[in-house]
């Protein structure tokens, strides 16, 4: 008789990441054996939170510059070649070994070395995430660094499928949240630009991951939507029947310019000066259409479905700030901490935060907003 078909097994490389993360709740919903969660930190609260959540799941301690560690954890999860092992790969420029600080050469260093390991490993299938339009001549640092990923993977003789989603709706929530008739970013109004959710980014990785001889060498944009910021100011006044506008957040654009130059690039520059992404929606809306039934959904989260989705229809946003007085406020506070650092910090406090200068300046940032945001509510 015919021979059983081989169990399954797969791992998830950043598994409690914004992408990962989204992988894994899939992979729950459509009730998949077999699955192991990469973190490099199994004590950090999310990393607690998904094992308590997704209880099929399995975490393994991994990191992306430890392709040796990396390696045991995909012979562990082929249980000695007895399972085929399928794996979600994503790459970084923000490493721990330079201090968080954006780094594309070695995002680049890192994912081909990660590649040649699933390679030795016996790995059966890639599915690596990569960014749209990464291929263009004036796409951004970390987005170039993308398209080599690429061609190694191609190159490597494992089969593979390459995602490349959009910016992701989440983060620019996270980083501008929407207020009371004020929807912000750091383009221009009239620039459109091509975004997805991290959740469509997930099903779409579990759907090829579950289905890989149907998508095998296939390169496919994950793109939800192309709308521009006034665009959304005019589709968000229209849900909640409320007036809106769009405007540019200036201080996260200045702090981009000069403190994360890269992240500018991608962000601002490659949107206003070179069109940004230009990935064809169609692709994904077909592959939407053909989600399994454990998804529970066959369409595309739009600008619109994604206000649905997550509340900024219903619920009561917070005051609008006002900008400039408020900044000005913080920016004094701001200096006197880093002012009182400098003075009173010992040396070698210092030294390990001129050696992880991009995480504390994030940390820094972080503070800066909710600092922001006190002011605000306290001068309402």
């Amino acid at each position: 008789g015919e021979m059983a078909p081989r169990e399954k097994a797969m791992v998830v490389f950043g598994g409690t990441g914004n992408q990962g993360s989204c992988v894994l709740k899939h992979f729950h919903a459509a009730e998949t054996p077999n699955v192991t969660c990469v973190t490099r930190n199994p004590a950090d609260a999310r990393a607690q939170q998904m094992a308590t959540v997704f209880t099929r799941v399995e975490m393994a301690v991994g990191d992306f510059e430890d392709p040796a560690g990396m390696e045991g954890i995909l012979k562990d999860a082929s249980r000695d070649g007895a399972r085929d092992v399928f794996v979600f790969l994503i790459s970084t420029p923000c490493l721990a070994s330079t201090g968080f600080a954006f780094d594309a050469a070695n995002e680049e260093k890192t994912a081909k070395a990660l590649i040649d390991v699933a390679k030795s490993a016996g790995v059966k299938h890639v599915t690596f995430s990569s960014a749209t339009s990464c291929g263009k001549d004036n796409a951004p640092s970390s987005h170039k660094a993308k398209a080599a990923i690429e061609e190694h993977l191609k190159a490597s003789g494992l089969p593979w499928t390459i995602l490349r989603p959009a910016a992701f709706f989440e983060i620019a929530a996270r980083l501008y949240p929407v207020s009371q008739g004020v929807v912000s970013g750091v383009c221009r109004g009239d620039v459109k630009q091509q975004w997805v959710s991290l959740d469509d980014l997930g099903a779409a990785a579990v759907n090829v991951m579950l289905s890989s001889d149907k998508f095998s060498k296939q390169t496919l944009d994950i793109v939800g939507d192309h709308i521009s910021g006034n665009e959304m100011a005019e589709k968000l006044g229209r849900l909640r029947k409320e007036a809106f506008i769009y405007k540019v957040s200036w201080v996260w654009r200045v702090v981009m310019m000069y403190m994360a130059a890269a992240v500018y690039e991608q962000g601002v520059t490659f949107q206003e000066k070179y069109g940004g992404s230009d990935g064809d929606l169609k692709v994904f809306e077909k592959m939407a259409a053909n989600f399994p039934e454990a998804f529970q959904r066959k369409v595309v989260m739009t600008y619109e479905r994604f206000c649905k989705r997550y509340n900024l229809v219903g619920r009561t946003l917070p005051p609008a700030s006002d900008g400039g007085r408020n900044v000005v406020i913080a920016g004094g506070v701001l200096g006197a901490v880093v002012a009182g650092g400098v003075t009173f910090l010992p040396p070698s406090v210092l030294d390990e935060i001129k050696r992880r200068w991009a995480f504390y300046g994030l940390v820094l940032l972080v503070f800066a907003g909710l600092l922001l945001r006190l002011i605000t509510a306290l001068r309402k």
